[in-house]
């Protein structure tokens, strides 16, 4: 990968275009020459995040708009990720410990958290380098460096 490529697309929230978009980019991501596992797991995170967007954020509205963003460059790849949705409490999420999600201690972590959700964004948090919310949490930026 050498030249820096940047892909931006917005459309209306429903499942067949989230799916659509998410093949587009996993059809750009095939195409990229990076290891294979970190597309793997690039792709995994850009899917769950397409589908927070449609279900969490616009709610399935098909009068709201998801916008993506995709950069990349010798260095890293990043997606971002806004709906039109109210945001929620990302930092509370943040704050939990990614072994908290491990299998073994998921019981723990609702008793302890009082929530049992959280599973997709540790999904994009396990997936990634780093995770990047803006307030008030409809809009997430998730990167990987590939060096």
């Amino acid at each position: 990968m050498t030249a820096r490529k940047d892909i931006n697309i917005r459309f209306n929230t429903s499942a067949e275009m989230s799916r659509a978009v998410f093949e587009l980019i996993n059809k750009i991501l095939f195409n990229e020459i990076i290891d294979e596992d970190i597309k793997r797991k690039f792709i995994l995170a850009i899917g769950e995040a397409l589908d927070n967007a449609v279900i969490h954020g616009n709610k399935f509205s098909p009068d709201k708009f998801i916008e993506i963003e995709y950069v990349s460059d010798s260095s890293k790849i990043s997606f971002t990720v806004s709906d039109e949705g109210e945001g929620f409490d990302y930092p509370r999420h943040l704050e939990i410990p990614l072994m908290e999600f491990e299998a073994p201690k998921l019981i723990e972590k609702t008793v302890k958290y009082g929530s049992p959700g959280g599973l997709g964004l540790a999904l994009i948090r396990k997936c990634s380098n780093k995770v990047v919310f803006a307030p008030p949490g409809n809009k997430i930026t998730i990167i990987k460096y590939l060096s």
